[in-house]
This record gives C-alpha cells, structure tokens and sequence, in this order.
C-alpha cells in the first residue's frame, strides 16, 4: 500500500503510505512550469514535499487504494 515517488530535489526515494494522504497542497515554483506537492499525512503534523504532480500522485493512490478493496 506504499506509493514510490521522489522528494522535491529528486535525490531521494520515498515512500508514502496511500492509506495515511489526508491531503495535498501544490506549490509552483516560481520562473519555471514546475510544481511540487506538498503531501499531509494522517495520524500526526507530517507533511511531505514530492516531485510528483498532485493529480499523478492523487491518480496512484487511488489505484493502490482500489486494488486493496
């Protein structure tokens, strides 16, 4: 039930639990067409902030969540 997915820098792999995402916030980054997500997690104050569009992200949690079903 992890989503792969890389954080802001695109350095590292992590690791998001698709059943923990309460939430998402989309930031541009400004003189560019890229934008980041920043991820909120349930359970505590986490949040994370991912290379990946919010809609791409939203997109595989949704499948994962579905396949558990």
């Amino acid at each position: 039930m992890f989503i792969e997915t890389t954080e802001q820098n695109h350095r590292q792999t992590v690791y998001i639990r698709a059943d923990r995402v309460s939430g998402m916030k989309v930031w541009p980054i400004p003189h560019s067409d890229e934008t980041r997500t920043e991820v909120f997690l349930a359970g505590g104050p986490e949040t994370v902030m991912v290379a990946d569009s919010a809609e791409a992200l939203m997109q595989r949690i949704r499948e994962e969540l579905d396949l558990r079903r």
